[in-house]
C-alpha cells in the first residue's frame, strides 16, 4: 500500500505542474499528509470530477488514515493529557518533585509550600530493621501512614508546648503532609544535606560502639545529651561538633543554641508521653530549619526516628510504637 501511494503521489504531482500555484499548494499539502481537514478538502476536490487519479489517491489516503488511528472501529483511546491512577497520583504528577529520601518524597506545591509523601520503606542493616540505619532494606505496607499518624500525634503536643513546626495540614488517608518551605540547618554547598540533632537519654547503638572502652555504666543516664550529625549517607552521617559548625559558617551561634534547646525540649516531651504509656525513650533524632528566620521543627517525629523500649527491655518495632500511641 505504501508503494502504491508513493507512485500515486508522484503521478499527481506531475499532473499538477501545469496548474496554477495556489491550487498546487492546496492539494500538495494534502498529498504529503494523512487524514484530517486536509483530506476532507482533497476528497471534495477529487470527487468533483477533477481527476480519476486524485479520486483513487483520496481513497487510498483515507484507508491509510483509518489504519493509523486504529483498525477496530470505536476502540477506546485515552486523551494524551489524561492521567490514570488514584487522586494522590494525579496530585503527584501535577507537582514538581524536589527531593526523594529514604522514607519520604517531597513535592513543591503551587503556593510554594511543600508536600511530604510518606513511603512504606524501612531502613536497617543485615536484614534487621533499625530506624537509625541509612540503608533501605524493604517495605512494610501501611508504614508510611503510621509514621504520619505519629507525627500528627507528637506535633500536636509540641504545639501545645509552644514549640513551632512547619506543619500546615495533613491527610492521614493519603499519607501526605503539607508544610511551609523551610531552609534546613546546615545545608551543604550544593544546597543539599543538612544537620540532624540526636538526643540521647542513655548509651545505645553507635554511641556505645564509639565509646565502649570509656563507658563505665551502660545504664547511666545521659541527661538529654545532644549530638549533631551531618546528613551524608555515603560517609555514614558523621558527627560534627559545635565549634566546627560555627567555624565553617553552617549555622550561627544563636541559631545553634536555639536548635539544641529545642531538641532537648522535644525529647523531654516525647519521653514523658511515652513514659505515661509504660515505655522508655532511648534516643531520638529531629531535623530543624528556618521558616521566616525562626528555628522550627521540620520533617517528622515518629518511630522512624527514635528507639523505644518496653518494660521488659525490648526495643519496639515501628508498628508496636504506633499501636501504643495511636491505637
Amino acid at each position: 500500500m505504501g508503494v502504491i501511494i508513493r507512485l500515486m503521489r508522484s503521478t499527481v504531482y506531475r499532473s499538477l505542474i501545469s496548474k496554477d500555484k495556489s491550487s498546487d499548494e492546496s492539494v500538495i499539502s494534502v498529498i504529503f499528509g494523512v487524514g484530517g481537514a486536509g483530506s476532507k478538502f482533497f476528497c471534495e476536490k477529487s470527487l468533483a470530477g477533477e481527476s480519476v487519479t486524485l479520486t483513487l489517491l483520496c481513497i487510498l489516503l483515507n484507508y491509510r488514515a483509518s489504519s493509523v488511528q486504529g483498525s477496530v472501529t470505536g476502540a477506546p483511546r485515552l486523551p494524551s493529557n489524561k492521567i490514570v491512577g488514584s487522586p494522590a497520583s494525579k496530585l503527584m504528577s501535577s507537582n514538581e518533585k524536589i527531593y526523594s529520601g529514604k522514607t519520604k518524597d517531597l513535592f513543591l506545591l503551587p503556593n510554594n509550600n511543600v508536600l511530604l509523601v510518606f513511603k512504606d520503606d524501612v531502613t536497617g542493616e543485615n536484614g534487621v530493621i533499625d530506624p537509625g540505619a541509612n540503608t533501605v532494606i524493604g517495605q512494610v505496607e501501611g508504614k508510611g501512614r503510621k509514621s504520619l499518624a505519629m507525627t500528627d500525634y507528637f506535633f500536636k503536643r509540641l504545639h501545645a508546648a509552644d514549640i513551632a513546626t512547619h506543619l500546615v495540614d495533613l491527610d492521614l488517608e493519603k499519607g501526605t503532609m503539607e508544610v511551609r518551605r523551610a531552609v534546613p540547618l546546615g545545608k551543604d554547598l550544593n544546597g543539599a544535606g543538612g544537620l540532624e540533632f540526636v538526643c540521647r537519654t542513655r548509651p545505645w547503638g553507635s554511641f556505645i560502639r564509639r565509646y565502649k572502652q570509656y563507658i563505665r555504666n551502660t545504664e547511666q543516664k545521659l541527661d538529654y545529651l545532644v549530638e549533631i550529625t551531618v546528613k551524608d549517607d555515603e560517609r555514614g552521617d558523621p558527627l560534627i561538633n559545635d565549634d566546627s559548625i560555627v567555624a565553617i559558617g553552617l549555622v550561627s551561634t544563636e541559631h545553634l543554641a536555639q536548635a539544641k534547646d529545642i531538641t532537648r525540649r522535644v525529647c523531654r516531651i516525647v519521653e514523658a508521653d511515652l513514659a505515661s504509656k509504660g515505655l522508655t525513650l532511648i534516643d531520638m533524632k529531629i531535623e530543624l530549619g528556618l521558616v521566616d528566620g525562626a528555628v522550627v521543627v521540620i520533617d517528622e517525629i515518629s518511630a522512624d526516628a527514635m528507639r523505644v523500649m518496653d518494660a521488659a527491655g525490648n526495643v519496639l518495632e515501628h508498628s508496636m510504637v504506633h499501636e501504643k500511641l495511636v491505637g
